[in-house]
């Protein structure tokens, strides 16, 4: 099963209307209220960001420009140019990016999320452990996980994850 870096989900997902930075929900759990990379016209680049505290607004426009170049490749290269470790025109961008997504995601408390979202359904690992009779950690399979995702991207990242008004996600949240 293919996985992705969770810095590097966090960028694709902005091809899809700024997700998940916009969303009431993520915001909520994230306590980020906006794109991270975001900067006021004419600031100093030496300027406090807008959105995150720890970046000055030199840090943010390259953030953006990187952010930019990603979002502007085919699908099947961003993931490798966005853990590539190469010096290049966006290295400072890639790795303030990928530093400040380190530091922060303990603080967002996004695994136990998830993880309360899957006991309310009754797929927490100790439930569906209890519901097989045995006391080994079902794999994905077992707990057959797949029809959760809209359960818990919804949870996560609210009704913006759907295609219209209906119940399909969204490509890149998939």
């Amino acid at each position: 099963m293919p996985t992705q870096a969770i810095h590097s989900a966090l960028l694709v997902l902005g091809n899809s209307e700024g997700l998940p930075w916009t969303t009431p929900s993520w915001q909520a759990l994230t306590k980020v209220h906006g794109l991270p990379w975001d900067t006021t016209d004419n600031a100093p680049d030496d300027a406090r960001s807008m959105i995150v505290p720890e970046w000055n607004v030199r840090v943010a426009k390259e953030v953006k420009v990187f952010v930019q170049k990603v979002l502007s490749m085919p699908e099947a290269e961003q993931d490798d140019y966005i853990i590539a470790g190469k010096g290049d025109n966006n290295s400072a961008g890639r790795k303030a990016w990928k530093d400040w997504v380190r530091a922060r995601l303990p603080k967002w408390s996004i695994n136990r999320a998830i993880d309360e979202t899957l006991r309310a359904e009754g797929r927490g690992p100790y439930q569906v452990m209890a519901e097989r009779g045995t006391r080994k950690l079902p794999t994905l399979e077992e707990a057959q996980l797949s029809d959760m995702r809209s359960i818990v991207a919804n949870r996560l990242l609210g009704d913006k994850v759907f295609v219209g008004s209906g119940t399909l996600l969204k490509t890149p949240v998939l």
